[in-house]
């Protein structure tokens, strides 16, 4: 089921705690891998409810499976009454109660209808200034284990990533009037894996790829003097253009309207100074004309600010076309701190 070290199980006796990532959506086969990984978990979730166990799954589950947990749903899908139409929706609904699942949605159970309640925002849009995200981290707790809510929150004061904490408070005495023997670890632990039951550190040659040389092989001699010979650097004067080649480029700097640079003999009391200053002049002049540099950022109409150079990232004609946007963060249009809708290509 897990490829890509997406989910760990801890046993925490009266229950199954499952940390779970469930893969995002980049493409069509990401799209399918997920649905399946989706589908491979419930499968295990099923399982270990059928052994009688009680099971708290949580993580970052990339689902917004209800609409007060976007900040812009009519973005998702042209026709909002189709959003739980979605495949990857429609099987976290199937989780929960509300879908004929066995699991309840921590958070909605105590806050159902806590509104801009989001876990995850774009850094490259700055969207977290403005509250513009989604709730994509969940706490999925068993449906025994929903009288024993106390507290549920979402800890967006906490940064350091385009994701904040969740956190969840179960009271112990919920299930103190029926005490769970300590059980064996399943068999899928870790610690039962042989690469882990070693007493001694395994050795650092097993993680060298064959072929590569052995670690601490000496290491060759440093090049001496008659083998530099024929590796020097070539001469400075190599890389300037001949004359013939220099006679060219007169030409076509004159096909652009400069001057070429006319040098005259200096005398002893410096006579020709002022010449020298005018044609080192237009020589710069000249340099500018050829090297523009980065076109400058717009100003956006509505603030008045310079905007950001973008890229565009999705596949289509105009994939790697740049373009400037307000460089405001993301928001709704009713936000005045949010950025406006300015565009214009590169």
């Amino acid at each position: 089921m897990d490829m890509e070290g997406r989910v760990m199980v801890t046993d925490h006796g009266p229950f199954l705690l499952i940390n779970v990532y469930v893969p995002s959506t980049g493409s069509l086969e990401r799209f399918d891998f997920k649905l399946r990984f989706c589908l491979a978990l419930q499968r295990r979730i099923e399982a270990m409810r059928a052994a009688g166990r009680k099971v708290v799954l949580v993580g970052d589950l990339n689902i917004s499976y209800l609409k007060i947990d976007h900040c812009a749903p009519e973005k998702e899908v042209r026709d909002v009454t189709g959003w739980y139409t979605h495949p990857a929706r429609h099987w976290l609904r199937s989780m929960l109660r509300v879908g004929g699942g066995h699991l309840e949605d921590a958070f909605r159970v105590l806050h159902p209808t806590e509104l801009h309640a989001f876990t995850c925002w774009s850094q490259k849009t700055s969207a977290r200034e403005t509250n513009y995200g989604v709730r994509i981290d969940h706490i999925l707790v068993d449906e025994h284990l929903v009288e024993a809510l106390a507290d549920s929150a979402i800890l967006s004061e906490i940064t350091g990533s385009d994701h904040c904490p969740v956190r969840v408070e179960l009271r112990e005495v919920s299930w103190s009037d029926r005490p769970m023997e300590c059980r064996p670890s399943p068999p899928g632990c870790a610690k039962y894996l042989p690469e882990l039951g070693r007493k001694r550190q395994l050795s650092l040659a097993r993680f060298v790829v064959p072929g590569q040389k052995e670690i601490g092989q000496k290491r060759p001699k440093p090049p001496t003097d008659e083998t530099n010979k024929t590796l020097r650097q070539a001469k400075l004067v190599q890389l300037f253009p001949s004359c013939e080649s220099d006679a060219r480029s007169r030409r076509s700097i004159e096909n652009i309207g400069v001057k070429p640079r006319r040098l005259e003999a200096q005398g002893e009391n410096g006579v020709g100074s002022g010449n020298k200053n005018n044609a080192e002049t237009e020589n710069a002049n000249a340099w500018k004309k050829l090297l523009t540099g980065p076109r400058q950022p717009p100003v956006c109409k509505k603030h008045g600010e310079k905007t950001v150079l973008r890229e565009v990232k999705k596949e289509g004609a105009n994939k790697g076309r740049r373009f400037f946007v307000c460089n405001r963060p993301e928001g709704l249009p009713n936000n005045p701190k949010s950025r406006c809708n300015y565009f214009e290509w590169y």
